[in-house]
């Protein structure tokens, strides 16, 4: 009898774009299309800055992977602006009056 190696699975797929426009995640892709946790993804959608659950039953909550990559773009969209105005300093004060 000889073993078989076990196939390797990819870790990321990717989606037609077709496709992207009616799949639905879970909190868990959710959250980990921007790299945070799950915690702080249900914060954001409880205080209204995320995109609601299109789905929400017990044990079972989806969004629509359109609407979280849309939020995601947003995101990096308003934290690249910030970074362009800020000035590069630390906000410290170097004056020695």
């Amino acid at each position: 009898m000889t073993h078989q190696a076990r196939q390797v699975r990819p870790t990321t797929t990717t989606i037609p774009a077709a496709l992207a426009e009616v799949a639905l995640v879970d909190a868990r892709t959710s959250a980990a299309t921007g790299g945070m946790g799950i915690s702080w993804w249900h914060a954001r959608v409880a205080a209204g800055e995320a995109p609601r659950p299109v789905i929400q039953q017990p044990r079972m909550t989806r969004w629509r992977l359109a609407d979280v990559r849309a939020f995601w773009a947003q995101r990096a969209q308003a934290g690249s602006a910030d970074a362009s105005r800020s000035d590069g300093k630390t906000g410290t004060s170097t004056n020695a009056g």
